[in-house]
């Protein structure tokens, strides 16, 4: 897939994304979730309330590209089954799954807003595109409530 960076000259304090609180609405396959997310300084990034699928671990990374755009990679964790009551049931169990977010970076109504591909990574089947993501920065909507990421 093809990133499309934003026009440089838009670039400057206004256009980075660190320290600020993002909705990210995931469309992957028929699915369609939207998490809170927030970008700290050190690259790192804390994950929010969803309404997709509940986990009970996530983090993150996320970078500036070359050409002006964001990538942005979450790793989530989440539980499955039930206890186990008869040989035939497999149990309770956990797994993970890592979803890269690459693309461009653009102000919308003054606000930074990310858009692009969403690609399942998979060390024994091979990293695959799924699906499309937009990304709002929601800090100021916040008020008073943006002096602490979410937990």
């Amino acid at each position: 897939f093809a990133v499309i960076a934003a026009d440089p000259r838009l670039f400057g304090q206004k256009m980075n994304p660190a320290e600020k609180y993002f909705q990210l609405e995931e469309l992957e396959d028929a699915e369609t979730a939207t998490t809170e997310v927030f970008l700290h300084t050190d690259q790192t990034v804390s994950v929010g309330e969803t309404d997709g699928p509940l986990h009970i671990q996530a983090s993150g990374t996320w970078s500036r590209l070359d050409n002006g755009g964001l990538s942005m990679t979450l790793s989530r964790t989440f539980r499955a089954g039930t206890e186990k009551e008869d040989f035939t049931a497999i149990g309770e169990f956990e797994f993970t799954v890592e979803r890269q977010f690459t693309g461009e970076m653009t102000m919308v109504g003054g606000k930074v807003a990310v858009s692009g591909a969403v690609v399942a990574i998979d060390e024994v089947l091979g990293d695959k595109e799924v699906g499309f993501f937009n990304m709002i920065d929601t800090t100021d909507e916040r008020g008073d409530a943006a002096a602490a990421p979410p937990l």
